[in-house]
């Protein structure tokens, strides 16, 4: 829930502008402008308070835009070895691939992709889509583990789907990684559209109490150094964190392989719990304040409750 006030509700002021504090009942991610509707009025200056917390990610465009990330050294897990992939993403359409390598003309890759509102993994004869819930426009936490025989997907640390693989994977070896599409050699991109950030690529199986330490009740947890019931650091392949918020390269947080944008754009998410901003009425008569329902997120990646009108 969120409050605003400067008085009390329904108070009458001849001021020209009017200073607000917003105050939610928890720290949210993503509380905007945009998210304020005023009636006879106007909103600016809206600012988070001193206290806030700030992270960059990547937007992708869903057309043209990827990372990539060449002859990566240690190699992205090729053939049927053992293999874990996770991101935090916030799609803002279903379809497209979260994070790949391998290559698509023969089908030897190994896909993170959303559809049909879930998550799947595609590659060679074992593709296992689509499941869990994957909310459009909210930070959910993705990804997958393979063990050599097991595939299990998760959304947001839980369990949505672990599957006997009855055939090897063949994922073709020393093929660069791709974020935000499909390995390069095909012209139907199957590119994502929305923000990602923290993408972890393993050589090893995560278990599924790593995977929940990972995700961290939505606060995240840095995969470059082991905590708690995540011991599995040493085994990154690829850590991206996309914390530069400007440029064309993303370094890798393990010290393994660097990668370059291609098109994706700067975006940054916010954390408070107390925002403010400047009030100008534009007109004669009463000035009402509203916030949606469902337009920004706690850490734990709830929707916000709509506040009272104001």
């Amino acid at each position: 829930t969120i409050t605003a006030a400067e008085g009390i509700d329904g108070f009458t002021s001849g001021d020209a502008t009017l200073s607000l504090t917003f105050t939610a009942s928890e720290v949210t991610n993503n509380f905007a402008a945009d998210d304020i509707t005023v009636t006879n009025g106007a909103i600016s200056g809206f600012s988070a308070s001193s206290g806030s917390s700030s992270e960059t990610f990547l937007n992708f465009d869903g057309t043209d835009d990827y990372v990539i990330i060449e002859n990566a050294s240690p190699a992205a897990p090729p053939n049927n070895t053992s293999r874990s992939g996770f991101a935090w993403i916030k799609a803002g359409a279903e379809g497209g691939n979260v994070f790949s390598w391998g290559e698509r003309k023969t089908n030897n890759r190994w896909s993170i992709l959303l559809g049909g509102g879930g998550i799947g993994v595609i590659g060679e004869n074992n593709d296992v889509k689509f499941h869990g819930s994957v909310e459009l426009n909210t930070w959910v936490y993705v990804g997958a583990t393979f063990d050599g025989s097991t595939l299990t997907l998760y959304v947001d640390g839980v369990v949505v789907k672990s599957q006997l693989v009855t055939t090897d994977y063949e994922t073709a070896e020393n093929t660069p990684i791709l974020i935000g599409k499909l390995p390069y050699d095909e012209a139907n991109g199957e590119y994502f559209k929305g923000g990602i950030d923290e993408v972890s690529i393993w050589n090893n199986a995560l278990t599924t109490a790593e995977v929940i330490a990972l995700y961290n009740s939505g606060s995240r947890l840095d995969a470059s150094s082991n905590s708690g019931n995540y011991v599995s650091s040493s085994s990154l392949v690829g850590y991206w964190k996309f914390n530069e918020g400007t440029g064309t390269s993303v370094n890798d947080a393990s010290g393994n392989n660097n990668g370059v944008v291609n098109g994706a754009s700067w975006g940054t998410s916010t954390s408070s719990r107390v925002y403010t901003a400047t009030l100008t009425p534009i007109a004669e008569g009463e000035v009402t304040i509203d916030v949606a329902t469902a337009t920004f997120t706690d850490a734990s990646s709830n929707n916000n409750t709509a506040a009272d009108q104001f």
